[in-house]
Parts: C-alpha cells; structure tokens; sequence
C-alpha cells in the first residue's frame, strides 16, 4: 500500500502524475490551490535484503540506474518541491550520510536542485548505523550528504555552532539550505498569509465531487482475479444475500496512513450492498456461527468478505507469514460445504500468498483498502453495475517463501522446468499465482485484426503496432492494454519480459476500439556493465498483456 507496483515505467509515470497533482503548477511552480509534493523515499527503499523493513539494501549500480532509479528519475522530471532520503543503507553508506546518492546522483545526475528532508529522525539514526559516533558527527555527515531540513532530530541545532566553528565552510550549505527554505515559504504564499483558512476545509473534505472521484477509483482500482463459472456478478434472481466474514459489516476500509480519513465516513460492504441493490434481502454477519441457520438455509446467494486487517501492512508491518489467517480459510472451506452460489471479496493493503486456499474459490474479486466508497465501490463491482477493469501492479505469490517475486526477472541460465536441476522451488509450481499485468472482466473482451508496421526497427523509421479491442457486453468496457518486449540475445542478462507501453482505453458496449503502440529505439535501451547506455542489433519479440505466445517479432 506504499508502493505503486513492481514496474519501474508505470511507478515512475505515475509517481509523476502525483506530484503534477498535487502541485497544480508547471515546472515546480505551485498553483494557488496546489501543495509542495515530496518524492519518497531516495533512494531504493522498496528493496532491503529479506524484505524486512528498515533493512540493508545492497545491489548493483546497473541495476539501481536501469531499474530501481527509473521511477525517481521520472518522477521528478514532475518537480517536486521536495525529496525525502531513506532510513536505508545502500551499498555500505546510510543514504541521509550519502554523498554519492545524495549529490552526485540525485543533484548532478537526475538535476534537483529543491530541499531534502530526511526521513523521521534519520539523521539522529546514523548513530545506530555506526557511522557516527555521536550527535555532532551525525549532523555533520548529514549537512555534507544535502539534507537540507533534519526531520524530528534536532541535532543540527544543538550542534550547529559548535559544527560551524569546526567546519566554517559548512555556513554556505547552511545558507543554501535556508534560501531554499525561504523561497518555497515565499512560493506558498506563507509571508503573506502564514495561517491556513480553516473553513475551506468544510469545501474540500467529503465534498460531493470528490465523493463520486472517490467511488469511481474504488471501482477501477478493484481486479478481479478468478471468476471461475462466472460466480460473478451476482444474478438477478439472488434476492437473498448472506454476506459473512470479518470485513462484512466494518469501516475501517481506508488503509494505513490514512491522514485525517475517518472510519465513521466510510461506507462498509454491508451498506454499500444494500445501497446498491435496495430490492434485495441482504444479511451481513461477522461469522457462520453468528447467522440463524433458517437464514442461511433460504438464501441464494454467500459472500465471503476476507482480508488482512489494515493494520497489517504499511511501514513496519513486514511479515514472513502472507497467507489468510486460518481462521478465514476453514470460513470459505464451511461456506463450500453449503453447496450454494458463492464468492469471495478480499481487502488486503499488499499481494497475499493464496495457494492454500484458492482452489476453494470460484471467484476471487481483489479489493485492496478502497477508502471512504469502499462499500459502494465493492456493490457496485459484485452485482454488476459496472465491470472489473483493474490489472496487478504487483505479482501475488503462491507461497509466502517465494516473495520478493516479480514478472520482470532475469533470465537464469536453468530455466524453469519440470527437472529438479533448474531454478524453481520444488514442492510448488513455477511462478506467480497471479502475475503483474493479470484482471478479468466481465465483458467477454477480444483482441484481434493485430498489425504491424513492419518487422525492422531502424535510426530513423519507429514500428507501430495496433489492434481492435472488441467489447461485446452490455458494460461500458475500461480496458488496459500492456505491450511487452523480449530482448533475444544481449550481452548481459536482461529481463524475460519488459513493459515497454500501456494504454487505457474506454470501450463502449457492443463496440470497439483500436490501441496502437509506436516502439522507437530508445524503447530498447538498457545500461551495459559500465553504465553506459546500449541499443544492440538482434531480435525482439513483442507479447500484449498475458498473451503466452509472442504477437510479431523484429529485428534491429
């Protein structure tokens, strides 16, 4: 829930649009409604040995600059105000103590030139790093590094003086550090009106436009992962609904870091369901055992509503243990027993390790924590008002051994196979449960008439690649299209997949659209082993969403 996914293009893109949101203004100009974004966290947080939170992060140059920095590069071409470094080491060095990352990465080669701030208190921490022995020398190491502004510690202030007697040379990155202070204070407007309009909150803040935002992203952020059957929607004729399970009847559907959200504006699954279909008979229950027998003997129709509590995942909650807590597992397994239509909806803040488990699920619909409309949102999707559109930013595992698991892994020189000499784990089946990328529908959707402009990339001539989206349902169709390359061969190892392009496409019932990508060469650049980018002449071969064989191939 902190995370945008495991693609460096679609994190960057879209950490990009944020800042652009949030700010309001062009070039890092701050509009009169907008508010200073801060890019966090610089650099390669999401990936500490172990995947346990606060941990060493250690990996390779080529792969933070072709991979890892990807998202921050592009997120700030965005110009975000500010740029938050992480608690984490990278490479030996604490990245708050970090030169190299600090200066020459993030100043001299992705060009901010705007404030840090550290993370909470990451300045004082750099003593629990080891790299400085007490508070002066932490400051010191975090004034050189360009923290400009010390989070919650306060040692540059009780040590300034005394750093400044030392280090003299150190007052021009002090003042540097507070003309730039000063000038984002001036851009706000804070000189000028330094107190905030308390009342234009009252015009912000569950205001009806954003209410109905609100409902509406719900819905598209929400995948379905298996609808085996077509569990769903729920049917017409289902006018008796059991809704069972410990997220049937709660609010607190905002996630973590929920900021001022409050559980009492949040519309619960057993509201939202009866707010949505008014007609039907919906009975919402915590558990089997909590329900009258002659209720559950009548109805038509069982939704299971799973999930891990919010407080679960967010900053701090890593865990080794990803499944459903067993508790939910015998829930779906009893409700099975009952021999009646059924389905499950699960709310959870990260992927969830669901082998144990999904065979007894003949639809699967992933909700994740979908704030103040959760409720709406989720009726709206289950009884079929709209359909599911959403696709998996992020690869959710069999297992919870196999994390971290993602679709854009290297190619290993044993690739997986039915031999025990090849890289898999033995007692499960090779790869994700569901991949990045994966989301049904309910609309029947096809691709066909595939075209290409030619199978040779050239300096001069991009290719283009286009094909119709058919939506043969009743449903306004929103339909996301991912193009993936495979480079053949390579002088270092490169990904087995790559997302190169993606398009979002509204398709009207009982209608089509056509989706054209264009690849130039820059779509095949990579860095080689000394950093420098390369473009080699060979083959390629181009795949559209989980399609298991290649769509064309060319040649550059």
């Amino acid at each position: 829930m902190e995370a945008f996914g495991e693609d460096h293009i679609l994190s960057g893109n879209l950490g990009r649009a944020m800042v652009e949101g949030y700010q309001k203004g062009e070039n890092g100009k701050l509009s009169n409604d907008g508010v200073a974004a801060c890019l966090k966290h610089f650099a390669a947080y999401g990936a500490p040995i172990g995947g346990k939170d606060y941990n060493t992060v250690d990996m390779s140059m080529r792969e933070f600059f072709d991979y890892y920095g990807k998202p921050y590069e592009e997120t700030l071409k965005g110009k975000p105000r500010f740029v938050m470094s992480s608690f984490n080491t990278f490479n030996g060095i604490p990245v708050t103590a970090s030169e190299e990352m600090m200066q020459d990465i993030l100043r001299d080669k992705y060009g901010f030139d705007d404030l840090v701030i550290s993370d909470w208190g990451a300045v004082a921490e750099l003593q629990n790093h080891r790299v400085a022995g007490n508070g002066k020398e932490a400051a010191v190491l975090g004034l050189k590094a360009g923290i400009d502004i010390e989070m919650v510690s306060t040692l540059y202030f009780e040590n300034g003086k005394e750093i400044l007697e030392e280090n003299p040379e150190l007052l021009n990155v002090i003042d540097h550090s507070v003309l730039k202070v000063l000038e984002l204070k001036n851009d706000l407007g804070l000189f000028e009106n330094p107190y905030v309009n308390e009342d234009a909150e009252n015009d912000v803040l569950l205001n009806q436009k954003f209410i109905e935002f609100a409902r509406e992203s719900a819905k598209k952020s929400c995948v379905l992962l298996k609808n085996e059957g077509n569990a769903l929607p729920i049917k017409l004729e289902h006018k008796k609904v059991v809704v069972v399970g410990p997220f049937a009847k709660t609010n607190e559907l905002l996630g973590n870091w929920m900021c001022k959200g409050r559980f009492e504006d949040v519309v619960s699954l057993e509201k939202g369901l009866k707010n949505v279909r008014p007609d039907a008979d919906i009975a919402a229950y915590e558990s089997l055992s909590d329900c009258p027998k002659e209720v559950l003997q009548n109805c038509d129709y069982v939704l299971v509503a799973i999930g891990e509590d919010w407080q679960l995942s967010g900053e701090g909650h890593s865990s080794v243990n990803l499944e459903l807590e067993d508790s939910q597992k015998e829930l779906i397994r009893e409700v099975k027993k009952l021999n009646k239509p059924y389905s499950c909806v699960l709310f959870t803040g990260r992927p969830l390790a669901l082998e144990s488990i999904i065979n007894d699920i003949p639809s699967l619909l992933l909700c994740w924590f979908p704030g103040t409309q959760a409720g709406n949102a989720v009726a709206d999707l289950v009884f079929g008002e709209a359909s599911p559109s959403g696709k998996l930013t992020m690869s959710f595992p069999r297992h919870s051994a196999q994390a971290p698991i993602y679709y854009n892994e290297y190619n290993s020189g044993r690739p997986a196979n039915d031999s025990s000499y090849s890289s898999r784990y033995q007692d499960i089946e090779s790869g994700a449960l569901f991949p990045f990328g994966h989301g049904l529908t309910y609309t029947n959707a096809k691709y066909l008439d595939f075209k290409i402009s030619s199978n040779k990339i050239t300096e001069t001539e991009n290719i283009k690649i286009s094909f119709k989206v058919e939506n043969p349902s009743s449903y306004v169709h929103t339909e996301i299209a991912v193009l993936y390359i495979e480079d053949l061969v390579s002088k270092v190892c490169r990904p087995i997949r790559e997302m190169k392009k993606y398009s979002v496409v509204d398709v009207p019932a009982g209608d089509s659209k056509t989706i054209e990508f264009e690849l130039s060469l820059e779509d095949l650049k990579y860095l080689d082993n000394s950093l420098k980018p390369q473009i080699e002449r060979g083959d390629f071969n181009i795949y559209i969403n989980d399609m298991k064989e290649k769509v064309f191939s060319f040649v550059y």
